[in-house]
């Protein structure tokens, strides 16, 4: 078990070396992450894009990976297959070094525009109407967008 000190060094040993990535090179392991040269002054904020896009992708991919672990050794339960009722706060890990909680809010609803058109036709709308009224009532949302990083080669 940590004192409150060590695990705070601990985390922010972690979060110091997660921010050098990009912008350091690792005398240790002689791996260098900097921006190579650019004539270019916006080349920084889109070196630091690239970087923070690659360490989102393999922090998600460690994360999943973790998690499927964490699930198979009976540290987490798959909340997918047995999720727990909403309002639920509780610790379900209590290790030596690491503890992990389950916080469970309030799921979103989504409505089934499919079965209310049909529901409304059998109580007697014409099909029309209910069209009419899809077309009316139907926003458009903001159209994702991903953006994409690459190194330029030669």
């Amino acid at each position: 078990m940590l004192t409150a000190a060590d695990a705070n060094a601990k985390t922010a040993a972690i979060n110091s070396e997660f921010a050098t990535i990009g912008y350091a090179r690792d005398e240790a392991t002689d791996v260098d992450t900097r921006m190579p040269r650019s004539k270019k002054n916006t080349e920084a904020a889109a070196w630091d894009y690239h970087v923070a896009s690659q360490l989102l992708r393999a922090a998600e991919a460690r994360r999943e990976k973790a998690h499927k672990a964490c699930v198979t050794l009976g540290v987490m339960f798959d909340h997918k297959k047995n999720p727990d009722p909403v309002g639920t706060d509780r610790l379900v890990y209590p290790g030596d070094v690491v503890e992990i909680s389950v916080k469970v809010t309030t799921a979103t609803t989504k409505l089934d525009a499919v079965e209310l058109g049909v529901r409304l036709v059998k109580a007697g709308l014409s099909i029309k109407i209910v069209e009419k009224l899809y077309r009316e009532c139907t926003v458009e949302n903001a159209a994702p967008h991903k953006f994409t990083t690459s190194l330029v080669t030669k």
